[in-house]
Order: C-alpha cells, then sequence, then structure tokens
C-alpha cells in the first residue's frame, strides 16, 4: 500500500507493519513511527508541553521535506504553516525528509553521500 509519495505500507509474514522509504531503502515497523504534527494545529502551550515530555524532538518544513533540530536557525524562520514536528530522526526519513545542512551537518552528509 502507497502511503504518499516516497512511503509504503506492508505486512510481513508474522503479521507485522512496517513502512519503507523507497527513496532511502529504510524500513521500520509503522508501530514505532508516531504521527507527524503541524505547527498550526498547535497552541503555543500545547507545543512547549510536547517539547518538555519530549513528544516533539526535531521539526521540519514540509514544503522542502528538511528536518532539523528544534533551535536550528533555518528553521525559527521558517512560516508557521510549512513547520511540521517529530519524535525521531527516523520518522522523519522514513517520511521522505531530508536532514538539514545547517544543524545537522554530518547526518546531512552521510544522506548526500551515503556512509562515509
Amino acid at each position: 500500500m502507497i502511503i504518499d509519495g516516497q512511503t509504503s505500507a506492508h505486512l510481513n509474514p508474522e503479521g507485522v507493519t512496517y513502512l519503507r522509504n523507497n527513496e532511502m531503502k529504510e524500513e521500520v515497523k509503522a508501530e514505532s513511527i508516531s504521527q507527524m504534527i503541524k505547527h498550526n494545529e498547535l497552541s503555543d502551550t500545547e507545543l512547549w508541553r510536547l517539547i518538555r515530555q519530549r513528544v516533539i524532538c526535531f521539526g521540519g518544513n514540509s514544503q522542502l521535506r528538511i528536518y532539523g533540530t528544534l533551535n536550528c536557525r533555518s528553521g525559527k524562520r521558517m512560516k508557521k504553516e510549512n513547520r511540521v514536528f517529530f519524535a525521531s530522526e527516523q520518522e522523519a526519513l522514513v517520511r521522505g525528509y531530508r536532514p538539514c545542512g545547517n544543524c545537522m551537518y554530518k547526518e546531512y552528509k552521510n544522506y548526500k553521500y551515503g556512509s562515509l
């Protein structure tokens, strides 16, 4: 089953659902992936509560398909309606986002050129 342009889901023989990022050739259990959270659907108090509880650990730009740390200066400049949040790097990668070249330089180089 295709979820979006780059992510597909399938069952393995044991009946566990897996998500596969077709571009990254990475596969993870679906239950380990939480729902991507859009910034414009949260109030400021809800956002800070989720950050303090570590439900939100990374931010991304839904238009550019880039994710990075919450304190990245590039991420702070993006429009609220384009900002999304992730619980983990793995979640962002499976959804087809790439690491930010500004705040996650090492991960970006690894993404771009393969394993270093």
